[in-house]
């Protein structure tokens, strides 16, 4: 008898992550433990079964696979596709890129990262963008999402897809205003086989122009939002919320859901340079952005939680259910915490400027801290994700940090924020990688966290009664 991986799965390691089964439908990570593993390795079509499958173990293993789908049985040798053979990566794991294409834009937006759409980045040639994509598959990566600037803009757009889908790097999502989200790119998109999310920015009903600074965005993105979701992309939404449109959040929210939105990301404006100088009295604090949130969770409830929704730094609620994540605690605060990356969410995904520059997320762009990271161009992808101040930073776990702050060192939440956002860091008041996330002290120590509890589960206990 012989076993073989069934044709959507393949088998890869990295670096201190030797044993990986991966589903190409989606490019997911099957969970699989070494023990089960190895016996995967067996499943090349060709290696005669029956020696192997020497305890009652290995035989309920292998039964298991294949009720899952992992594995079928072959009567004669079927040796597997040579993708789906075990292939080790000899750098750390870096599962996902999110990837500024671009740094143009053919909007104005009052707070833009890249201060488009003059852009601050040159943008790469569309060989440079090949290289970096090259070195995107040498090194294992298995998702990539496509951002700005604006990256619909890019006329070689399409040739950059096509070099992803050649590589095997799924095109996960695209991040875009909507002006130029057409049915004839989204046929160009089936044709090849690629059902991207599309992210797009809305920024309250009757304030996204504003936000933006072109007459028409939110007839364009309102546009874009319906011919996605009736062709079955899906479409997660991001709205920055400030003093202006804070007094549309709910009609905005059951405006989006009605409209097919998967999720919805609530955050207080980016306070970059641009804003300072463009928010025209409409800038929060985060206290003002605090109170904004927790005003709208009760009528979240009350509108019959129509959508997900993230309101940033405060809490995660679910479409149709009622239990929900309090966002700022990272830990339980015991000495689990000491296991706590500092940049948990990019220690599995990376960004890449539009000048080929790494960093653990865009808001670090607006930082003076940009010299320290690789740039892939010069250093290459793999150095970067091997031996590089990047990897050190984002794979540190909280007890450096501590190390290097007294200040969190002797705070009585730490092993519950575990410093909170390495961006909000660098961006603060403090300008260092190592310093407490002031939004987070604020969170904690000004009582913020109870508040969130007690108004969310008001909120619910009002819902369910």
């Amino acid at each position: 008898m012989f076993a073989a991986l069934t044709k959507p799965y393949i088998l890869r390691g990295w670096k201190h992550a030797t044993c990986e089964l991966i589903d190409l439908h989606n490019y997911q990570l099957r969970n699989v433990d070494r023990a089960g593993f190895e016996l995967l390795l067996l499943c090349d079509g060709e290696t005669e079964m029956d020696q192997y499958l020497y305890s009652p173990a290995m035989k309920a293993r292998l039964d298991e696979y294949v009720k899952n789908g992992y594995v079928r049985l072959c009567e004669h040798a079927e040796p597997v596709h040579p993708i789906q053979r075990y292939r080790k990566y000899d750098n750390c794991k870096m599962e996902s890129i999110q990837w500024s294409v671009t740094g143009r834009c053919n909007y104005r937006c009052r707070h833009c990262y890249m201060d488009a759409p003059g852009a601050r980045m040159e943008d790469l040639t569309t060989e440079q963008c090949f290289s970096i994509i090259d070195q995107m598959a040498e090194c294992g990566v298995l998702r990539v999402s496509l951002t700005g600037g604006e990256p619909l803009i890019r006329r070689d757009f399409m040739q950059i897809i096509d070099r992803l889908n050649e590589k095997r790097i799924l095109t996960d999502t695209i991040y875009t205003n909507g002006w130029l989200v057409t049915d004839e790119l989204l046929d160009a998109l089936e044709q090849r086989g690629l059902k991207p999310a599309f992210d797009m920015s809305y920024d309250g009903l009757g304030w996204h122009d504003w936000m933006r600074g072109v007459q028409g965005a939110e007839n364009a993105v309102q546009d874009a939002i319906r011919r996605c979701v009736s062709r079955g992309f899906p479409v997660n939404i991001a709205l920055c919320l400030h003093g202006g449109n804070k007094e549309t959040l709910r009609d905005s929210v059951l405006y989006l859901a009605s409209a097919g939105v998967n999720t919805i990301k609530v955050s207080g404006v980016e306070r970059t340079t641009l804003w300072r100088k463009n928010a025209e009295g409409n800038d929060m604090d985060i206290h003002e952005y605090i109170d904004a949130a927790l005003g709208y969770i009760p009528y979240f409830f009350m509108d019959g939680m129509p959508v997900d929704l993230m309101l940033c730094k405060i809490v995660w609620l679910h479409k149709g259910k009622t239990d929900y994540e309090c966002i700022p605690f990272r830990c339980d605060g015991t000495d689990k915490a000491d296991r706590v990356r500092l940049c948990g969410a990019f220690r599995s995904e990376g960004y890449i400027a539009p000048d080929g520059r790494m960093v653990p997320c865009m808001p670090m762009l607006d930082s003076d801290k940009l010299d320290r990271f690789p740039n892939i161009l010069e250093t290459g992808l793999k150095a970067a994700l091997s031996d590089s101040f990047y990897m050190d930073y984002i794979s540190s776990r909280l007890p450096a940090l501590l190390e290097r702050n007294a200040e969190c060192r002797d705070c009585p939440y730490v092993r519950e924020c575990c410093a909170g956002c390495r961006a909000n860091a660098v961006l603060g008041p403090d300008q260092d990688l190592w310093a407490p996330d002031r939004n987070a002290c604020i969170l904690w120590k000004e009582g913020y966290v109870d508040r969130i509890r007690k108004v969310t589960d008001q909120a619910i206990k009002n819902y369910i009664n």
